[in-house]
């Protein structure tokens, strides 16, 4: 901080995070800890299940935009027209997603813990398989090893990045992965993923 923060010119406060960190109406964020050469942190975005209508239903209920369908929204029931219409026979439960990250960091099965069932896992993979020993000094993960996390993980899909410039080109690292668990990408730099 020395280095680039001049004193009094920018008012900071440090707080480390470790666990679910942040719990908002809508997501919430857990930091758990990685295996790398100084403090470092993954990070799982999670997004928490809703509770939708379903549009269809709605249209042959013939429900008015009111505050009616606010309240089946929100999971009441409510009266139309003399009418019961209960909030499950219009209503879906929608499934929250989940991405996770995980920069800087060596092999450890923790991970596969905290990265489980994400729908997105964005993982460094600094090394292809044959550099393990380069991993395994330098604290980073090889391709196989990013494969092997997403794969016992169930994440949905695994993209990678973090790549070391040793390499000429990438295509190996996406290649091997690949082997392992089938929905690898390797991340180009500024590119947009929809989930």
């Amino acid at each position: 901080m020395k280095m680039f923060v001049f004193v009094g010119k920018i008012k900071y406060e440090v707080k480390e995070v470790e666990g679910k960190f942040l719990n908002l109406d809508d997501f919430m964020l857990n930091a758990f800890p990685l295996k790398h050469g100084t403090f470092c942190n993954g990070y799982s975005f999670i997004e928490k299940d809703k509770l939708k209508l379903n549009k269809q239903k709605l249209r042959k209920l013939n429900l008015p935009n009111s505050p009616l369908i606010k309240k089946l929204a929100e999971g009441k029931d409510i009266i139309h027209n003399n009418k019961k219409i209960s909030s499950k026979g219009v209503t879906y439960l929608q499934k929250g997603r989940k991405i996770s990250f995980i920069f800087d960091t060596g092999y450890s099965e923790s991970i596969i813990t905290n990265v489980k069932d994400s729908d997105i896992l964005i993982s460094e993979s600094t090394y292809e398989k044959r550099d393990h020993s380069l991993a395994i000094k330098h604290h980073h993960l090889t391709s196989a090893q990013a494969a092997e996390i997403a794969k016992k993980a169930k994440v949905k899909k695994l993209i990678l990045t973090h790549i070391s410039q040793r390499y000429p080109s990438f295509f190996h690292i996406e290649k091997e992965a690949k082997k392992i668990f089938k929905n690898t990408h390797l991340v180009k730099d500024l590119e947009i993923i929809e989930i």
